[in-house]
């Protein structure tokens, strides 16, 4: 719950460019009546799911080569998507059956 919530915190000051295409996705899912009270929830850990770098860090089978963000001087920063998981149509859905057990 410590990690959650400071990560959380830390990633809510950033805004990625996947953010618009996963926040439709979420608001698709949560279209269903089994899952728009959970709409805040879903949101929240789909997107803290594409900003951990813990999951691609624990994945034995890699997706897909990730890309490589590079800072000024062509210096690499790191992978985009952190997660390095492409987020696909009702990636959410995967997410929703979760809600029913958070607090």
């Amino acid at each position: 719950m410590d990690y959650f919530s400071s990560q959380n915190e830390y990633n809510n000051g950033w805004e990625l460019a996947i953010d618009d295409l996963v926040l439709s996705d979420v608001y698709e899912i949560c279209n269903d009546d089994k899952y728009f009270i959970f709409q805040d929830i879903m949101e929240a850990c789909v997107m803290f799911f594409f900003r951990d770098r813990q999951v691609y860090d624990m994945l034995n089978a890699k997706p897909n080569i990730p890309l490589i963000a590079t800072g000024p001087n062509d210096k690499p920063i790191g992978i985009y998507p952190a997660c390095s998981v492409l987020p696909v149509q009702h990636f959410s859905s995967y997410f929703a059956p979760f809600c029913y057990i958070s607090d």
